[in-house]
């Protein structure tokens, strides 16, 4: 589904028909970071994430319980699904230097993503799910 093609940020398949696997059976480029220095990744269950040399924080997947940082669109909507790495605009100005990306769901359907993401000061940011105190 749409859902997992998210978390693979291949957003062009999904433009073009695509293919009917949801699987990449080699290593293949993520179209929107190419042309990113990019310095880290993290993938979690239904979303991911990546960092700058820049220290710049992109995510994509799954926004279920703001596990994406971008909380409402320009309508004011909650977004739901990003298909291709979005800037996380509420770490602009900060200089990242790792991120990470829960790896699991919280089990019976029910998704807990949520993200960590350390600065060069080491400042810790955290956002999405805060369910048994993860956040």
């Amino acid at each position: 589904d749409s859902q997992h093609r998210a978390v693979l940020g291949h957003a062009h398949d999904l433009a073009s028909g695509g293919p009917p696997s949801l699987r990449l059976p080699v290593p293949s480029p993520v179209p929107a970071a190419a042309g990113l220095r990019v310095s880290g990744v993290a993938a979690g269950a239904v979303h991911s994430l990546l960092v700058t040399e820049g220290g710049v924080v992109y995510s994509w997947g799954s926004s279920k319980f703001g596990a994406l940082g971008h909380g409402v669109d320009c309508d004011g909507r909650k977004v739901e699904r990003q298909f291709e790495p979005r800037r996380v605009e509420a770490l602009a100005g900060v200089r990242v230097v790792m991120v990470a990306a829960s790896p699991s769901h919280g089990g019976w359907g029910l998704d807990y993503s949520h993200s960590l993401a350390v600065a060069d000061d080491g400042a810790v940011f955290s956002w999405g799910a805060g369910k048994d105190s993860r956040l």
